[in-house]
């Protein structure tokens, strides 16, 4: 029997599963306002201000998966194990690139050579959303060495500091550097656009902003940091507002604004991700039934093949939506059909690419295994 044992949930912390999951449905959730035209929208009234907030809180996705990494391992170090834990990863992104290049293939009509699918998929363009894999694995393989640099620092001070320090590097740049000559709009006194920003701090080493999320993460796994619920969830809930009333005076009369400071690599994205971190991390969810338990970790399980198959999703179902419903702010209602609808379909094609990728494992275990019997027997 090939099938994979399948891990008790009490074995698990339920938790973290609930965050993977939260994180993969915000990336569908992102891709609900890159894909309904919310960014050529000009930004006024009630409901650009509510999709802009919408959009602020799900940019949360990658440092919630960044954080979860570095919570989870902080410990590891270099040896063969580690480095075939990239084996699952790169297995699942061939997988959804086949995928996507068979549907590029069906809707297209245009048929790829092997040299040229080899090529898309050696070179990330196969599967559209790979970008976070070429992101991953370099991160991967930093890993065990990032781990020698962060528990090398021995005390908690110490390691204040280099957090201290990768916030300065990377997130401080979206605080400083984004103010200008000021604009006026119906007696508002609003800020210049990024063309009148005024460079106040080196912003050279915004790009390692992965590698803070990391160390944040490995902090919060060692030292179990804890805001009471309630104060967690005000925090959360005041810093989403403020964020959004930020926003929209930004982009006001203008498209929206897509800049550092509410970009993955900024304060927005940092403080709200940290913040959810925390409070789904120690929620008491002991008591919520078993079958819900199953589901969340089969779908924690699943979380990057649903992210990478999702374009396929995306591109068949987006284009109906903007054809059918002309008026972009009105396709906000759909928000709650297509993007549950998106990440179901996701999910079943994800699972379909996991039972396969097992099935390979499997083949190439016995292949190993009988190879290896025959060269004892050589002996």
């Amino acid at each position: 029997m090939w099938r994979r044992r399948v891990i008790s949930t009490k074995k698990r912390n339920i938790n973290l599963d609930m965050i993977r999951v939260i994180a993969v449905f915000s990336v569908l959730s992102v891709h609900f306002f890159l894909h309904n035209g919310f960014y050529e929208e000009i930004v006024v009234g009630k409901r650009l201000f509510f999709m802009g907030t919408m959009r602020n809180f799900f940019m949360i996705c990658v440092p919630l998966f960044l954080i979860l990494t570095g919570f989870l391992m902080n410990k590891k170090v270099v040896s063969r194990k580690y480095y075939s834990g990239l084996k699952k990863t790169y297995i699942t992104y061939v997988l959804a690139s086949i995928a996507c290049l068979v549907y590029f293939s069906i809707s297209t009509q245009r048929s790829f050579g092997i040299i040229e699918s080899i090529k898309m998929i050696l070179n990330f363009s196969a599967a559209p959303y790979s970008w976070y894999i070429e992101m991953y694995i370099g991160l991967f393989l930093l890993i065990p060495f990032i781990n020698i640099l962060y528990n090398g620092l021995k005390s908690k001070k110490q390691k204040i500091g280099l957090i201290i320090t990768m916030l300065s590097l990377t997130v401080l740049p979206s605080v400083m550097n984004i103010w200008g000559i000021s604009r006026k709009i119906q007696g508002i006194l609003l800020p210049g656009g990024s063309e009148n920003w005024v460079k106040i701090i080196p912003n050279y080493w915004t790009t390692l902003w992965p590698l803070t999320y990391y160390f944040i993460g490995a902090y919060i796994s060692e030292y179990d940091i804890k805001i009471r619920k309630r104060n967690n969830f005000i925090l959360l809930v005041v810093s989403l507002f403020l964020f959004g009333v930020f926003n929209y005076m930004r982009s006001y009369q203008n498209t929206y604004e897509v800049s550092d400071y509410n970009y993955f690599q900024g304060i927005q994205p940092a403080i709200l991700a940290v913040l959810l971190f925390l409070f789904i991390l120690h929620l008491n969810l002991d008591n919520i039934p078993n079958i819900l338990k199953s589901i969340i970790t089969k779908i924690s399980e699943l979380s990057l093949g649903i992210y990478l198959v999702s374009f396929i999703f995306d591109n068949l179902i987006y284009p109906k939506l903007n054809a059918r419903i002309i008026e972009m702010p009105k396709r906000m209602e759909w928000y709650i059909i297509i993007v549950p609808v998106v990440f179901i379909c996701s999910l079943f094609l994800s699972g379909i690419l996991d039972y396969i990728s097992k099935f390979v494992f499997y083949c190439v275990g016995r292949v190993t295994s009988k190879l290896k019997e025959k060269r004892e027997k050589d002996k």
